[in-house]
């Protein structure tokens, strides 16, 4: 299930990457900063705190990027920037919140074997 999910992901954001190079500066960064939002809730951001904190950042910050997209082009990408920069930073808390959940998951059937074995 997991690979499914990851192997979709990497599709959508090749497929956007490859849009985005056809795209003009703004539009593009636009196309990019997106990608990045859905990757990261696709991740499940949304479910870790810090996660979510960033992801909703980036989601506020593409909205107001599309809106500066009609006169201020160059504010545009700068906001965009930092929406696929914060959206990034959501997937990679998102991330290391599941490694370490896989930690714990690990450490306590090791626990579990161990507390078998010393009966």
């Amino acid at each position: 299930m997991q690979l499914r999910r990851k192997s979709a992901l990497v599709a959508l954001v090749g497929s956007m990457t490859m849009a985005a190079a056809c795209a003009t500066p703004p539009r593009q960064q636009l196309m990019q900063s997106a990608s990045a939002v859905r990757a990261a809730e696709e991740v499940g951001a949304q479910d870790t705190p810090r996660a979510a904190y960033h992801l909703r950042l980036a989601q506020e910050q593409l909205a107001i990027g599309r809106q500066l997209m009609e006169d201020e082009e160059r504010q545009a990408e700068l906001v965009l920037r930092r929406a696929e920069a914060d959206a990034e930073l959501a997937m990679a808390y998102a991330r290391s919140e599941e490694a370490r959940e896989e930690a714990r998951q690990a450490r306590d059937e090791v626990r579990d074997l161990q507390e078998e074995f010393e009966d």
